[in-house]
């Protein structure tokens, strides 16, 4: 079976310029897979440490141990500088309410540890975040959501969403492949087979990419007439914005 850096390595090396990044939490983590992942030619390692103490830490990562995590980056920063590493270590910190009080001081540790930290909101339930309505979102998930509003996704008076986001690229930056061979454009919503646009083991990839599925959505997402119906127009039906074409860089 081949191992997941063996698949970035293949990856760095197709003449299209593939970029590879990836998410851990560092909770359980073996020497030998840190070697493997900044040996991989992998473009950015992304660090899921949603507290600076194991109490607010916990409240999210359930079962996880801050310690054991910060040991592992110390980890990681030491094998990245051995093995003279390219790969960008970039420590996310997703803001909910149980966290908010965190944030100034996860940006001090961060500088401690040397790495960039990324301070994003919470996005409790991605599929349903895309599919649902803002008020039904803000009732079910309402306890996670952040008081300070810099922070949250959504205008709790308005019941409207705070685009964070100018315009979506993934259908023409980024494809999401399953076990199963099922494509989706984004890995927000990736488990339904309607929202699929297409398998790689019934036709190239290319043949995907290039497919009506892909270019009805490009098109919606640009403003643009077209005649087929996928998960994007539900995606921005719900809020995420498209723009003209001018206004995609």
């Amino acid at each position: 079976m081949i191992s997941f850096p063996e698949m970035i390595r293949y990856a760095s090396q197709s003449p299209h310029k593939i970029r590879s990044t990836t998410s851990v939490n560092l909770n359980a983590v073996t020497d030998d897979q840190i070697k493997g992942l900044l040996t991989s030619n992998l473009d950015a390692l992304h660090i899921s440490i949603d507290g600076v103490t194991q109490e607010v830490y916990e409240k999210y990562r359930v079962g996880g141990n801050l310690g054991t995590v910060f040991n592992n980056l110390k980890k990681l920063i030491s094998a990245k500088k051995l093995y003279k590493s390219k790969t960008k270590i970039v420590w996310d910190f997703i803001v909910m309410r149980q966290n908010e009080h965190q944030v100034e001081e996860a940006k001090k540790i961060a500088k401690d540890f040397g790495v960039p930290i990324n301070i994003d909101c919470v996005r409790t339930n991605l599929k349903e975040d895309m599919l649902k309505p803002v008020d039904e979102m803000i009732d079910t998930y309402g306890e996670w959501l952040p008081k300070n509003p810099m922070y949250n996704s959504y205008n709790m008076e308005t019941k409207k969403r705070n685009e964070s986001m100018e315009f979506c690229k993934s259908p023409w930056m980024e494809t999401m492949v399953n076990w199963n061979g099922d494509v989706f454009p984004c890995s927000c919503v990736h488990t339904e087979e309607k929202d699929r646009m297409g398998n790689i083991f019934e036709q190239d990839f290319k043949e995907i990419w290039n497919g009506e599925k892909y270019v009805a959505a490009r098109k919606e997402l640009l403003g643009q007439p077209n005649d087929v119906t996928t998960i994007c127009h539900t995606c921005k039906k719900n809020g995420y914005p498209g723009r003209e074409p001018n206004s995609y860089k």
